[in-house]
């Protein structure tokens, strides 16, 4: 409160006023971003913020409600796609790379989606997933680029490591302990294996073998009769006259 022409006049709903003996209006400051302002229920101003505004919702500033934006309430507004809001936060924070979220009023990371299978996710705060991997590679979930590369093939294929591709072939930083943090256990799929094809596209069931997590949108095994002698194929070669051909060799 502060001392007015009528006694003591209460700072407005939104403010309050932490120090006695304010002169005016003027010394009553706003209630901060992620926090609310509501009025009392003796009508007396207020010392300090009421409390952090209600998970899945962002207070931009002077906010009356820890829940603004329902009911077309203002200075704040429920979380929006693509970002999740913990309790207080100031302002939205992005769902990673490798997630998206189409729905408003999440309140934490893990409730964004992971990118599903044959799909790649590759910015933050996405809003749905994204196209299709390149042929000749497969994802997984979380996938953040068409061409994804575990660590080991990333080492075959003259990179130091599985980071040194992501950071220098496409600008990403993927180490696993951002997927650790997400809950992802590899890099989001691979190069395409010997014996396999990967087009553009593919949803077959596909066990990467933790018994935690079973997906679709791996490699696809090269029929009998015929093969895939390199890795990143996209379609199995027939097998030449003469020859039987099971998997990946004549």
């Amino acid at each position: 409160s502060y001392e007015g022409p009528n006694g003591d006049q209460r700072c407005p709903i939104g403010t309050y006023g932490p120090s006695p003996r304010i002169a005016n209006v003027n010394g009553c400051l706003p209630c901060p971003p992620g926090m609310y302002c509501a009025a009392t229920n003796d009508n007396s101003g207020l010392t300090s913020p009421t409390g952090n505004c209600s998970a899945g919702y962002i207070c931009y500033g002077e906010a009356e409600f820890p829940k603004p934006g329902s009911d077309g309430l203002g200075w704040g507004s429920i979380c929006p796609q693509g970002y999740y809001c913990p309790e207080g936060t100031p302002s939205p924070l992005p769902c990673p790379a490798g997630s998206y979220s189409d729905v408003s009023g999440i309140s934490h990371v893990v409730q964004c989606k992971a990118c599903p299978a044959a799909r790649y996710c590759p910015t933050q705060g996405m809003t749905s997933y994204g196209e299709y991997c390149d042929p000749g590679y497969y994802c997984t979930l979380g996938a953040i680029v068409a061409a994804p590369l575990s660590n080991a093939s990333a080492v075959l294929l003259n990179f130091p490591n599985a980071d040194y591709y992501y950071q220098n072939a496409h600008n990403i930083t993927a180490s696993v302990s951002r997927l650790g943090t997400y809950g992802l256990l590899d890099y989001g799929g691979d190069i395409c294996p010997l014996g396999h094809y990967c087009p553009t596209g593919i949803v077959a069931e596909y066990y990467i073998g933790f018994s935690a997590f079973a997906w679709e949108g791996g490699p696809i095994l090269c029929e009998e009769g015929t093969y895939s002698n390199t890795t990143g194929s996209f379609e199995c070669t027939m097998c030449p006259a003469g020859y039987a051909c099971f998997n990946h060799d004549p």
